[in-house]
């Protein structure tokens, strides 16, 4: 925990790794349920594959599933914005 805090004090002090950082995290968990699934069928069939085409395969795999994950949860939090939103009261 300690070692964690050190690291996010010493990230806010730089504006672009901080950004980034940010970015990550709020896309992290949904990243990880959305691709893990397919993470864990890809990799039980890679198994056997060499460095190089393991490197080959799952480098743009990864980044294709963290765009679709992205873009997935993008959408959900849209959806649910609007939905939140329409149970609102009007104000008078």
């Amino acid at each position: 925990m300690l070692e964690i805090v050190g690291i996010a004090g010493f990230i806010s002090v730089f504006n672009s790794p901080a950004k980034l950082f940010a970015v990550v995290g709020l896309y992290s968990y949904g990243l990880y349920l959305t691709h893990q699934p397919y993470v864990i069928w890809l990799g039980l069939r890679i198994r056997e594959v060499p460095i190089w085409a393991f490197l080959l395969i799952c480098i743009p795999v990864l980044a294709a599933l963290s765009a679709w994950g992205m873009l997935l949860e993008k959408g959900t939090n849209e959806l649910v914005n609007k939905l939140a939103s329409l149970k609102k009261p009007a104000h008078a």
